[in-house]
Formats: structure tokens, sequence, C-alpha cells
């Protein structure tokens, strides 16, 4: 509804849109501000209108407005509306607004009496069609207190757009501008807010230039429940995608800007120069920013000068030129324009039963689908990637740690989520393994990237700690599952034991777990009529879950009841396990680290025995059983799915004190030699297991059945992939 209260020339300059929405206690003054500055755009022959936009206002609000008198606009325009939006009410004031140009304005802020003047003035100076202009300060007052300077585009790029607004949230511009723009409805909900920076950003990439007008001030009110601070509790404190973080316009506008200064190092030194100024002393010192701050001070006593003295100073252009908006270019020009139908979040890309499993399920999607493009971003520290050459053809893999060292982990996860909204296609898959780095982007931009991609999320075991003799899992996992499983797409387990005990833990979301079974090749067949050769494998790596500290105590019982057995051990080592010291039992030999299970001589050996104190389906297990080796291993995770005593191996019972773990080691191994002919039978039992269930036919038909893929001739013979990591 709109409702002309003043009718005056029909000329209008300057059209104020004023939103507002619960603002009541506040808005006599915002009013008394906005008045003063009309007036003097009135004596300096402007014409002004203002635009009064009530989204689902309260009473208080409405009442204040209209019992409060207001001068120096030849027209005041009434619309009410129900939007609840910021950027939608905006738009509403703009289409009623007669005015050549719109200044936006909000419902508890003030304003330099000289405002209107200035702004009008810079535009016109510059022709004004192409420009957009802002004040010259923002004075922060309320719960805190602050100073902040605002300079000309001159002194920014295109990378400082991206990385934050850099002006203030009161724009004045040509009114023609909004026929082919418009401001978009943000959702605090779906984790995006800003309007007015997402807003400029569409300036800039239309072309426009930003000014601000000399010795104006904003007087910005901090209170705890203002919109700002709505959107920064609610959001993940970003804007959407827009036209300014195309891969390839981005990176060959800042490159363009990087060679049309005269010189990039004298242009990073006139940005420090900027920063050598003191806000707080120039507003003091200026005879029109004092003069006005003490008006301002009169009509609301919150505008506490003494305090404002006393503030600090903040100057809106960055300091440093090698922020995450300009390593977001180079990663643009690193990995392409994409865009990327599956894009794969991972810590490192190293040898690890985790990360060949989603290696696994990447090249079964590759083959089913042969338009699928991958992008893999590895986000903590690691030296090399040693299975970076597993990837998928059509793959691309970023190491974002060591490619941009300068960035803290913040930064880094930033750049990461502009890149990944410019640069996968909306409903790609978004693979995620657990790690700091994954679950620090869901915490801070889930509600975006969850919305954005189908997430879909590799539910390995949790890790442990130990309580009192008890064995109890971290809880991180199951806390990011309570908050994110209601946007995950799917959970995929190896293993169904997983899957269940989520499923009894949480209660929810059963439909979200798919198990699919790890594929291995079986190897050729063991000869059934060999004689036991007294020798034993353990292949693992040399850490605390692995348990390798119980193979000393099994070596020792082991030489009273069966002293010809050798235990032969290969594995990497972590950091603080010695192998001499760990393995100096005569019966025990270490033998180093393997570079796949396959390379071992498993023919030499009778049996694999595995300690580990959890897991999900471990891969050596399923390596040694397809080799026709007989299982030795605890029952843990979901290797009962494959060791099932008297069936495919011995089970041992991993809920026992370490004496009583080794005796029932000590039988299983004595059972093995004592029926060894049986022991064969379970060995064959394992290999059929293992070539029904985890064949590669079966897993790609999983794959394909729980992403819907459908049957498409294999193209894995086509594209490239880029390695871009950096050691």
């Amino acid at each position: 509804m709109n409702t002309t209260l003043v009718r005056g020339k029909s000329k209008i300059d300057v059209s104020v849109v004023l939103n507002m929405h619960r603002e009541g206690p506040f808005l006599k003054a915002t009013l008394a501000s906005l008045s003063a500055c009309a007036l003097e755009a009135q004596a300096d022959g402007l014409v002004c209108e203002l635009i009064a936009v009530f989204d689902r206002t309260d009473e208080i609000t409405e009442r204040v407005f209209l019992e409060t008198p207001l001068s120096g606009f030849v027209d005041v325009k009434v619309v009410k509306i129900e939007v609840g939006s910021l950027g939608l009410a905006r738009n509403a004031g703009i289409d009623i607004s007669e005015g050549r140009y719109i200044w936006t304005a909000d419902g508890d802020d003030l304003v330099s009496s000289n405002a209107i003047v200035e702004l009008y003035r810079t535009v016109s100076s510059k022709g004004g069609s192409g420009w957009v202009a802002y004040v010259n300060y923002l004075i922060a007052f309320g719960e805190i207190f602050f100073v902040s300077k605002y300079f000309d585009d001159d002194y920014l790029t295109v990378a400082d757009f991206a990385m934050d607004h850099p002006f203030v949230s009161r724009i004045f511009i040509e009114r023609n501008v909004f026929s082919r723009l418009r401001y978009v409805d943000l959702h605090l909900s779906e984790g995006f807010a800003y309007e007015d920076w997402e807003f400029v950003t569409r300036l800039r990439r239309e072309g426009l230039r930003f000014c601000v007008a000399p010795e104006t001030a904003m007087y910005y009110r901090q209170r705890p429940q203002s919109l700002l601070r709505q959107a920064n509790g609610l959001s993940a404190r970003l804007i959407p995608h827009t036209p300014l973080f195309d891969p390839v316009w981005y990176s060959t506008e800042l490159e363009r800007e990087k060679k049309s200064a005269l010189a990039w190092s004298a242009f990073e030194e006139q940005r420090h120069g900027l920063h050598r100024c003191n806000p707080v002393t120039e507003i003091m010192n200026s005879p029109r920013l004092s003069r006005d701050l003490l008006k301002a001070s009169r009509i609301d006593p919150e505008i506490d000068l003494a305090r404002i003295e006393n503030s600090h100073g903040h100057i809106a252009v960055p300091y440093h030129s090698d922020h995450w908006g300009f390593a977001l270019g180079e990663a643009f020009s690193m990995i392409g324009s994409g865009p990327f139908t599956d894009v794969v979040l991972l810590p490192w890309l190293n040898a690890g039963g985790g990360e060949k499993y989603i290696l696994q399920v990447l090249h079964a999607v590759a083959e089913s689908d042969p338009d699928a493009r991958f992008l893999v971003l590895c986000g903590e520290a690691a030296q090399m990637h040693d299975w970076a050459n597993r990837l998928p053809r059509r793959s691309v893999l970023l190491d974002l740690y060591n490619a941009f060292p300068n960035l803290n982990d913040e930064a880094r996860n930033k750049l990461t989520v502009r890149l990944l909204l410019a640069c996968g296609k909306q409903g790609a898959r978004l693979h995620i393994k657990s790690s700091v780095f994954s679950h620090t982007m869901l915490d801070a931009y889930g509600a975006v990237l969850l919305k954005h991609f189908q997430g879909i999320y590799y539910r390995f075991s949790d890790d442990q700690y130990n309580w009192r003799g008890h064995h109890l899992v971290y809880p991180s996992t199951l806390k990011l599952l309570r908050r994110e499983l209601p946007r995950l797409s799917k959970v995929i387990c190896d293993c169904e034991n997983i899957a269940r005990q989520d499923k009894e833990r949480l209660g929810l979301m059963h439909e979200r777990y798919h198990t699919i079974y790890a594929h291995v090749m079986a190897a050729g067949p063991r000869s059934q009529t060999r004689s036991p050769s007294y020798r034993l494998l353990w292949a693992s790596r040399v850490c605390r879950h692995k348990r390798p500290e119980l193979l000393a105590p099994l070596a020792r019982a082991l030489q009273i009841v069966a002293p010809r057995i050798q235990i032969d051990i290969y594995g990497k080592t972590d950091p603080g396990y010695d192998p001499q010291v760990l393995f100096e039992e005569g019966n025990l030999n270490y033998l180093g680290s393997f570079d796949g299970f396959d390379k071992l001589p498993i023919d030499s050996y009778d049996a694999l025995i595995y300690t580990s104190e959890l897991d999900g389906l471990p891969n050596v297990l399923l390596e040694a059983m397809a080799g026709g080796l007989p299982v030795i291993a605890p029952d843990v995770g979901g290797v009962s799915e494959l060791v099932i005593s008297g069936d495919t191996g011995y089970l041992i019972d991993a809920e026992r004190s370490d004496d009583v773990l080794v005796k029932d080691y000590v039988y299983a191994i004595q059972h093995l030699y004592a029926e060894w002919e049986a022991s064969r039978s379970l060995a064959s039992a394992g290999r059929a297991l293992i070539a029904e269930r985890h064949s590669r036919s079966a897993f790609i038909s999983r794959v394909k059945s729980t992403f819907g893929l459908a049957n498409q001739p294999s193209q894995t013979a086509t594209g490239e992939t880029l390695n871009l990591t950096v050691n």
C-alpha cells in the first residue's frame, strides 16, 4: 500500500529509500538526521523525496514515523510489505521512487548533514553514469565504538571486493542501474547474508566505478538485535556465488589490474601509506566533520563524543596484497573453470584404508559417468601425496595447504568455499572424508555447501581413547552427524556394523546410510596340499591403534608352545615407535614398510594375524583373504562381517584384557596348525566370499545403484589427471 503524505515538485534529484523493521526506539533520531541532511540538500538546490519502506514492522515504529515531522523532502511515500527481506524491501522502495539517484538508508543510523550534497556533487563531477558513491567515514557507536575510513576504488582490486564489502551498506547510485540489477532475497537459514555486499560485487562485475564523497560520515549504531548482528550470528558470513566469481573472468581481471598498475610494488606501497593515517584524528581535526559530529550527538546522546575520540581507527583498504582474495585468483588459474561434477575434501592423499576406499568409489563413478570431472582438494599439512597418481582421469588435485602457505586456516577455508561454489556444478557430488579440514569446513559452511552440493560423507571407524581400561569412542563424528545428517545426501560405510551403530545411537535418517563393500581382486589359488611353513604375517601401520605392542608378548607365548613359529612384520612406523625395541623377540622379524599388499610374498605365509583395536572393514584383511590366507583378527568394527569363526577365519573377542587377548591369539594359532586341513578349507571359503561380495562387478553395481548412475560406456581412457600438489 502506497500513501503519499506530501506532494511537491515533479523533478526529483535524490530518492532516499529508508528501510524500517522494528527500530521504534531509535527511529526519531534517524529521521531528525535525515531531515537535517535533506534541508542542506534543499538549500543547495537539490530536490529530495523520502521512500519509507516498512517490512514486518511493529506499531511503535509506525507511530514514531507518523508523529515525527519531516523537513527538506518534497515528497514522502510509504510502502508496507511483509517479505522479511532487506533486499526485497529495498527493491520495493526503489520501484516507487522517482529520483535520478537512489540513496539507501536504514532505520537506526544517522548521517552527516552534508551527505546528500557531497554524494551528489561527487558523482556529478565524474559524469554521473557508471559511478557509485559512498560516505568517507563510518563512525560506530553504541555497544562498541570505532571509526572506519573508506577510499576510492583506485586503491582496490577485484580481490578486495571478493574478500569483504569494501564500503558501507548505504549506496548512492543512479536509479536506472536498477532496471537491470536488483537486490536479491537472502535467507539466513540457507547460510548466505549481506545483500548490500552481494549487490556491490555485481556492480563491480558490470564495470561500475566506486568513489567516496569527502568529509561525509555515517553514524552506525551497534546494537545486539541489529540485522547485521543477526546475519553474523545465523549465517555462514558469506554471500552467494555472483558473476564476480566467474573463474575465468576473475583471474583474468586480477591479472589485468596487476599489469595496469604502473608498478605493482608502488601500488602496494600506496595501500600501505593509507594505513599511516588515523581516521579518529582526522575527524576530530576537521572543522566540518567535528561540527557535524557535535550536531549528531545532540540529536542522539548515545553518540558519545568522548568514547569516539578515544576509539580505534580502521582503514577499509586491506594492507596486504596476498590475502585470500588474491589467492583465489591463483586457484582459479590453477584448476580451470570447471564445472566439476565431483568435489572431494581430503586431508591429504597418502596411503591409507580410507583414501584407498574413496579412490575406488571415484574410479567407479568415472567409469559409470563419462561426463564426470573430479576436483580433489587436500587441506592439511602433508609433504607429499603418494597416491596422487591413483586418481581417475579427468581429475585435478590441488594441495591447498602447500599452495597457499601464507594463509591461515580460516582464510584458506574461505578461499575453499568460494572455489567450490564457483567451480562445482549445482547438485554436484561433494565427497567428504572425516578430517579436521572437512569438519571445519562443514562447521563454518555446512548450510551453504550441503544445499549447493549432494553431501556424501564417508563414515569410517571412530577414533578411541582409553578410560580405566575401557575403550571409548571420541564423539566428534557423532556430533557432526547429529547436526548435518538432515542436510547430507548420503552416508557411505564400508561395512554394515558402522551403519548399525549409528542407527542405534542416532535413531534417525536410516535411509541416508548405504553400505558399499570395498572391491578387492582375488589372487590365483594357493596350493591346498602345501605343508605349513610356520611363518605368520603381520602387515599394517605400526601405530597406536594397530596395537603392535601385542606382538612381543604373543611371540614370547609362542616360543613356549610352538617355538618353530616366526612372525614377519611389515609396516611403516609412526613417530615414537622403534622396531628394534618393539620387536626384539627372536621369533619377530621386522622387515620394513611395504607398498601394497600385493607386493608381499604371501605364498610364504600360513596366515595373517591382525591386532587393531578399531577398524571398519580393513583392506589388509580383504586382500589377505583374497590371496587365500587364513585370517586371525579381533572382533572390532566390521571385521565380523568378513572373518567368521569356523567358516572363513578365526575371530578373537576384542573385549578382553591384554593377557587374555594374547592367550586367545595363541589358541587360534595352535588351532590353525592342529587342524591344518580344516584351516585350508577356511581359506577357500574366505576366497569365495571375496569373489562374490567384493568382486569388481559387485562393487561397480553397488556404486551405480547408490549414486543413481545409469549404465554408460566406460570413458576411463579419456581425459587427464592434473596434479597441482606443491611439495
